[in-house]
This record gives C-alpha cells, sequence and structure tokens, in this order.
C-alpha cells in the first residue's frame, strides 16, 4: 500500500479550482486534472507492507494530531515537465513537518525517503501529463487569477492508494487541528 500526507487548501483556493475546471473544459483537460482536494504533500508518497498499514496510519493521525494550525504563502504559477501547479513558499512550519515526517518515518518504520523528499517542493498541483501546448494555455488562462496572500492550514490529510499511481489515491482520513 501507498500512503500520502498533505495538508488540505481546497476551502481557501476554491476560486482558484474554479478557474483551473474552467480552463480545463475548455482546453479538453479534464483527465489531467487530480482527483484529490487541492492540497501542499508534506513528503512524497511511500510504500508500506499492508500488515504495517493499520500502524502507520495510526502513527500518523497521533502525529498530525499534536500540531497546530499554521499559515502558507502561495509565490505564484509554475509551469514545468508537463505539470502547472502553485508553488509555496517554504516555510519553517513546513520544512519542518516535511523533515520530521522523513526521519520519524526512517527510525520507526524503516520507510527511506524518496530522491524527491531530497529537494522538496511545497505545491498544489493543478493538472499534471497533459500536452505541452495545452499547458501554456491553461496557465496563460490562470495568470489574471490573484491568489490570496496567505492560506491558512488546520487540516491534515492521509490518503492511501493500492497501486501508488497518478489518480488512484483517495482519502482514508483528515485530522483538523
Amino acid at each position: 500500500m501507498f500512503v500520502w500526507v498533505a495538508v488540505d487548501t481546497e476551502k481557501q483556493l476554491c476560486k482558484i479550482k474554479e478557474n483551473a475546471l474552467y480552463a480545463c473544459r475548455d482546453l479538453c483537460l479534464e483527465k489531467y486534472v487530480p482527483n484529490l482536494p487541492f492540497h501542499v504533500s508534506l513528503k512524497i508518497s511511500f510504500f508500506i507492507e499492508d500488515e504495517k498499514a493499520e500502524e502507520v496510519i495510526s502513527f500518523l493521525k497521533n502525529y498530525f494530531s499534536k500540531q497546530n494550525a499554521f499559515e502558507i504563502t502561495p509565490i505564484g504559477f509554475k509551469c514545468e515537465n508537463g505539470i502547472i501547479w502553485i508553488e509555496m513558499l517554504k516555510s519553517p512550519t513546513l520544512c519542518k513537518l516535511h523533515e520530521e515526517l522523513d526521519d520519524l518515518l526512517l527510525k520507526t518504520f524503516n520507510v527511506l525517503p524518496h530522491e524527491f523528499d531530497l529537494q522538496f517542493k511545497f505545491h498544489t498541483t493543478l493538472f499534471y501529463g497533459a500536452p505541452t501546448d495545452k499547458l501554456q494555455t491553461a496557465i496563460d488562462k490562470l495568470l489574471n487569477v490573484k491568489l490570496p496572500n496567505k492560506i491558512w492550514v488546520d487540516t491534515f490529510i492521509i490518503g492511501t492508494s493500492k497501486t501508488g499511481e497518478a489518480g488512484t489515491y483517495g482519502i482514508l482520513d483528515t485530522i483538523k487541528v
């Protein structure tokens, strides 16, 4: 089983999502939009053996329940390697959560950090895997949308997938702090 952890940004980015969905319909990009609520991942998804799943999920719920709400800052829209996302400022709180999760999961469950964890980019994905020519048109449609100055984060998300493939993740639980 694969596990994914994030903070929920859906409510505060709903206007952005509306515009992204409008651009997506206009450009026939529906299949390139993530099926999850808008979020900022806290580390790359990771594999765990099914028999350890309950223990790992319980550990993560406990860890997130002890966190405080905090703010994150959107920087702007980015487009690279077939992905459009909203980049988030690398804040001390986001970095601390990411590093603690990497360390705790390694020490407690022998989950090795993924190579992407080593230079992690905090972001909210809008589109992925779409044809490059359509991505530029999509980002042009989004550039007139004003991003919020700050996003208040008070909900953590734990998701799972049997295969780890994009589009197969679902939300297992949310933890409001």
